[in-house]
């Protein structure tokens, strides 16, 4: 599993699609592998959207998260987490331990296609 943190500096960042950069996790059995930086492409949403999916990530995770990118996100399969604050190493362990309080689920990509859309009307 790949989780992807947008981040501005050490911290989560407020807005997703113009952050500096995403922490990518690789995560397996629970645990954190490996990290790898990448800076932001300064790309369009689904642009961001394919990147992110071809890279393997199927969570992610910044404090805000524009509906036009959390809408692309989700039709790539990949769960959206927003008002998630602190560092990006610490906010993945806090969801794999299941701990994050106060975010916003903003969708779970298992859904269907039908739901998503409801949701981003």
């Amino acid at each position: 599993m790949k989780i992807a943190v947008a981040c501005d500096g050490l911290e989560t960042a407020l807005h997703a699609l113009y952050c500096e950069s995403f922490m990518v996790y690789t995560v397996s059995k629970g645990i954190v592998i490996g990290c790898q930086n990448l800076p932001n492409p300064q790309v369009d949403a689904i642009e961001l959207a394919d990147l992110l999916h071809d890279l393997g990530v199927q969570v992610f995770i910044s404090h805000g998260v524009e509906a036009d990118i959390a809408k692309q996100l989700c039709y790539a399969d990949i769960e959206v987490v927003s008002g998630v604050e602190g560092s990006p190493k610490a906010v993945v362990d806090s969801y794999l331990s299941s701990t994050l309080i106060g975010v916003d689920e903003m969708c779970h990509p298992q859904g269907s296609s039908d739901a998503l859309e409801e949701q981003f009307a």
